[in-house]
């Protein structure tokens, strides 16, 4: 049976409506919830999401993945938002972990939540929000039941690429500018690393090189930001 679609006018965001349909309802797998207007849409590290003018996708995702690598749940929106901006006949890029750009532009962000079972990722929710301003400014579509469309089908997709999680990692290094780049990588509660960047890693970490050649793997749950310095 094909996973169900539910629709909101408003809500207080599509995070918190997705998980309590995935958490109370037990939706299924590939669950699709679309927002068109949120109160308080929140991105990573609590920042508000600011634009009136967006669409807000969420799809619950129930992976048999063990809670170490619960961050790589991160690329599946990335991925999914590639592949809706390439359908709208965009060239986008991601910037790792949750930024989506157009021509050096931002015009999306995308999030990640897991909810832990015993030893295992009990279900994750997982959002695109893309901006329709920004994408008409831009020339591109910005029909907003067009680019839902989009999104929930590329959603869907992504997820499908979980049950074979390198393909999932290389598809999403493919298009990630991140990787490749020189960058210093803040991190929390503290401290720092600087390196390039030269992989994401089965986890979902980014893998930054020093200039010594050792690898530190950089947790999405550790970050506070990265700067690319080149």
């Amino acid at each position: 049976m094909d996973a169900p679609n539910r629709h909101s006018g408003i809500g207080i965001s599509v995070e918190a409506l997705t998980e309590a349909w995935a958490r109370q309802e037990l939706a299924p797998d590939g669950a699709v919830m679309v927002v068109d207007a949120e109160v308080a849409g929140r991105v990573r590290g609590g920042w508000g999401w600011t634009s009136p003018s967006s669409v807000a996708v969420g799809l619950v995702m129930r992976p048999n993945w063990d809670p170490l690598v619960a961050d790589k749940s991160w690329l599946v929106p990335s991925v999914a938002a590639m592949i809706a901006l390439s359908a709208l006949g965009a060239e986008a890029h991601s910037l790792w972990p949750d930024e989506i750009v157009v021509d050096n532009r931002i015009v999306g962000r995308t999030t990640a939540r897991a909810t832990l079972g015993p030893g295992t990722v009990d279900f994750a929710v997982v959002t695109v929000r893309l901006d329709l301003e920004a994408l008409s400014a831009l020339g591109l579509e910005h029909d907003r039941e067009l680019v839902t469309t989009a999104v929930g089908n590329a959603l869907r997709h992504a997820n499908g690429l979980c049950d074979n999680p390198e393909i999932l990692r290389l598809e999403y290094a493919s298009t990630c500018r991140t990787i490749g780049a020189l960058v210093h990588v803040e991190m929390q509660p503290r401290g720092f690393t600087r390196g390039r960047a030269v992989d994401v890693n089965s986890a979902g970490a980014l893998v930054v090189e020093s200039s010594t050649g050792m690898q530190e793997a950089v947790p999405v749950d550790a970050l506070k930001y990265v700067t690319i310095l080149d």
